[in-house]
């Protein structure tokens, strides 16, 4: 775990030993262009500095723009429980609508049928 936190540390001695490794050249140079797109952060390393200064970059980036259809915030780390919180609400209104539109089909079976 230690090595993998070196590693994903940006300047590191052993992030730089990785990067010159020759396997690791090819198998990036043999990458798709989609592997080269950015992503969002990850949570590692994601501080409440590095929080603030997203929103500084935000900031600016919406004062430099006219058109608020071009604002795009910069991307910020994926928490899974906010992900599953907003499956869990997006299942359970669907099946809310889902059981009130069965309702509404067997009561106008019942207003057809009298």
């Amino acid at each position: 775990m230690f090595y993998e936190a070196l590693l994903e540390w940006r300047g590191s001695y052993v992030q730089a030993l990785f990067l010159s490794d020759p396997d690791v050249i090819n198998s990036q140079a043999d990458a798709s262009d989609e592997d080269w797109k950015p992503k969002k952060p990850g949570l590692w390393q994601w501080t409440k500095e590095i929080d603030a200064m997203f929103h500084v970059a935000d900031q600016v980036q919406a004062g430099r723009i006219r058109d608020p259809d071009h604002f795009k915030p910069y991307p910020r780390p994926v928490i899974p429980a906010e992900v599953e919180r907003k499956k869990r609400k997006e299942r359970k209104s669907s099946s809310g609508i889902e059981a009130a539109m069965a309702r509404g089909r067997e009561a106008a079976k019942w207003n057809y049928i009298t």
